[in-house]
């Protein structure tokens, strides 16, 4: 499933693409990303949504986040609506992947919308794709 987003691609973890812009995810979701040109630090961005469903049972959600295998801190939310995961990313965590030229970043959330009979997906956030690339490293 690999959909190019300016300079990122979508690996596991993502549903088909809905109304013409935007994803559900899974509880576990990556992304590739193209490796920043320098030596120094970077800083990952993420812009996503959680939907009201998803506070239906559950005061928060957390998200954590690794950068070719490195962890980041996590950040919970205790809000529907648009947020950002906002991350220093240290340069020793942008090469050790098999090529210098792309970073894997993976995410998990602490749960998921379980599947049901009307909708047999697991459902984690959403991922609007119709502006600015969802997804940043720089």
């Amino acid at each position: 499933m690999a959909d190019l987003l300016s300079d990122a691609s979508l690996l596991a973890g993502w549903h088909d693409l809905e109304f013409g812009s935007w994803r559900w995810t899974k509880r576990r979701f990556a992304f590739a990303l193209e490796a920043p040109v320098t030596d120094e630090p970077a800083t990952l961005r993420f812009r996503f949504h959680l939907p009201p469903p998803i506070f239906a049972q559950r005061s928060s959600m957390t998200l954590a986040a690794s950068v070719n295998g490195a962890i980041l801190p996590p950040e919970t939310y205790n809000s529907p609506g648009d947020h950002n995961y906002v991350r220093p990313v240290a340069a020793e965590m942008l090469r050790p992947g098999v090529s210098r030229d792309v970073v894997r970043v993976e995410f998990e959330l602490d749960s998921a919308i379980a599947p049901t009979s009307a909708d047999v997906r697991e459902l984690g956030l959403l991922v609007d794709f119709s502006g600015a690339p969802p997804i940043l490293l720089y």
